[in-house]
């Protein structure tokens, strides 16, 4: 016959082992919490509404080319962050580090949106990012790799076209933002262009109640 099994018995050494496993393992999960994969864009709001935003901007700002920049990455990444009211009004998009750069082209608007490509190692981090790739069946909009926008704003500056720039110029005399810094390089490298402030603009249309 089988007799009654034995367990072994765990020891004051044991249990505080475990005790210690268990408390590191909070600490661990406190230090880098996991981040929920958010999706890109707000359900109420369909592509549609954002679409008929830009057009609206870019009707406004009829003699030139528009540049809205996105808030950038967080200092470290257990800082609190938050998209650029302006930018997420025009697009819907959530991720940082993103622009997007509108344009008439033959009477339409062409609006492209640049975005960090897919790392699934950082995306552990960060949580999902859309993509170049999930940009057009997402937003609508054209999709391309954000290291390709300066080569991009640069071409719409060398055509001699007003260009407006949507983004953070709330620095101090001592202290530029990043959207400050990156303009600044950009009259830096065309002393004659045409670069202006459109930041106002977005403001008005933002008090005008979608229908």
């Amino acid at each position: 016959t089988l007799g009654t099994p034995r367990f072994p018995r765990h020891t004051r050494h044991d249990t505080m082992r475990l005790l210690g496993f268990a408390f590191s393992a909070l600490l661990l999960a406190a230090a880098h919490p996991a981040t929920p994969a958010a999706p890109p864009l707000v359900a109420q709001i369909a592509p549609a509404e954002f679409a008929a935003r830009r057009e609206a901007l870019v009707t406004r700002l009829d003699d030139g080319a528009v540049l809205v920049l996105a808030a950038p990455e967080a200092a470290q990444d257990y800082l609190p962050w938050s998209q650029s009211r302006p930018f997420y009004y025009l697009t819907g998009f959530r991720e940082p580090n993103a622009a997007l750069l509108l344009a008439r082209v033959n009477g339409s608007i062409r609006a492209t949106l640049f975005v960090s490509p897919r790392d699934p190692a950082q995306e552990v981090w960060t949580g999902a990012r859309l993509g170049v790739d999930g940009v057009q069946p997402a937003t609508g909009m054209q999709g391309r790799d954000i290291a390709e926008l300066r080569a991009a704003v640069d071409s719409v500056l060398r055509g001699d076209t007003r260009l407006y720039v949507v983004g953070d110029f709330s620095g101090g005399p001592t202290t530029l933002s990043p959207h400050e810094q990156y303009v600044n390089a950009l009259k830096a490298a065309f002393p004659s262009a045409r670069i202006v402030d459109g930041t106002g603009a977005v403001a008005l249309l933002r008090g005008k109640k979608s229908e």
